[in-house]
């Protein structure tokens, strides 16, 4: 396919990519007051207000080179404008196949608020993506699932702290070759969205119903907001960390780009978004086992048409995303039990040693 008709296939890709998710774009946060004199080393922006109940464990991210894991993703979305009824999209499943590059033991070194922060890079292979309805057309479902094609064996580059932050995401390989700069930059911005998954994990050792909080100042394709996510460790087992998370986003009033036509500016008069769910992680690694999360967005935006008039509206948008990992290089996620152990190089597993005693 010449490169100028694949242009508009990939700007449907990209959405695709885009909508399943929260289309946060974190930025820098700002200081939070932490409750918890042991959490002064807590990054700018995270706060503990508990460490919960004994025993207490760190939980951070400890991954080495070679390691592979896989991430498959199922997003169900639906949106549209308050008074008419909502458009539901179809059924997105994506699967990730994931390989450590630098491990914690060799990482990548930035600085971030005067301090360094250590980087665990990953190269991760889209193995398959489509989508699926039962309501849709079947012509209109096989020309999605074409496009959404041309995206099998994308590479893209991740950075992740230690505190499962995920810090950058590019596009290295689009078909085994780099991108032109123009589609390469649509693919950064959608593939930037996984920076909001709304994880951080707490600077001190925590037991079952610790708490602690984070805020960043973000952006949603234009708006500028504040996200603020709770989190609380629900479960902690020889193998795995179960976290409860709560989200919220606002935004102040400020001209946007309109949702839905292009070129046109509008001015935002609320945004609320509120969402919720549990990841479950490996706890050696922090890699992902299970997780689900619900969410729900809400816009109200005033705008003049072209014939003079002004319109006020306000936008939704509801989304389920369900999301499945092991470790290791073979199978299907699908097939896993909740919590898989794989051998590490040294001889090890993924079997954490045993919980701390105390702080």
């Amino acid at each position: 396919m010449r490169r100028g008709h694949r242009r508009p296939w990939l700007v449907l890709v990209a959405l695709a990519l885009v909508a399943p998710g929260c289309d946060f774009m974190c930025g820098k946060g700002k200081p939070g007051a932490g409750a918890d004199a042991s959490a002064g080393d807590a990054p700018v922006g995270m706060e503990v207000l508990s460490a919960g109940g004994e025993p207490r464990a760190k939980l951070e991210v400890g991954r080495w080179a070679g390691l592979e894991y896989v991430v498959e993703l199922e997003s169900d979305g639906s949106f549209g404008r308050t008074g008419d009824p909502p458009i539901q999209a179809p059924t997105l499943v994506m699967k990730t196949r994931v390989e450590v590059l630098r491990g914690t033991a060799d990482p990548l070194i930035q600085e971030r608020d005067g301090k360094p922060l250590r980087l665990v890079e990953e190269r991760a292979t889209l193995e398959r993506i489509g989508v699926r309805s039962a309501t849709a057309p079947a012509d209109f479902i096989g020309k999605v699932n074409e496009a959404l094609g041309l995206l099998k064996g994308l590479t893209t580059r991740a950075l992740i702290a230690e505190n499962a932050e995920i810090l950058e995401v590019t596009t290295e390989h689009l078909g085994g070759v780099v991108p032109p700069p123009e589609i390469k930059g649509f693919l950064d911005e959608a593939l930037g969205a996984q920076r909001s998954f709304p994880l951080r994990l707490p600077p001190v050792p925590v037991g079952v119903g610790a708490r602690w909080r984070f805020s960043v100042p973000l952006e949603i394709k234009g708006v500028k907001a504040t996200h603020v996510a709770d989190l609380t460790l629900v479960e902690l087992t020889a193998s795995t960390a179960r976290i409860g998370i709560r989200a919220r986003q606002q935004a102040p009033n400020q001209e946007v780009p309109h949702p839905t036509i292009p070129g046109l500016r509008a001015s935002l008069a609320g945004l609320r978004g509120d969402s919720d769910g549990e990841v479950t992680l490996d706890r050696l690694t922090a890699c992902i086992v299970a997780a689900r999360f619900s969410s729900t967005t809400y816009q109200t935006m005033t705008w003049l048409e072209p014939d003079g008039n002004d319109r006020t509206a306000t936008f939704m948008h509801a989304s389920v995303q369900r999301i499945r990992g092991r470790l290791g290089g073979a199978g299907d996620a699908g097939d896993l039990p909740e919590a898989a152990v794989v051998e590490r190089p040294d001889g090890g597993s993924t079997a954490p040693p045993e919980e701390d005693e105390g702080e």
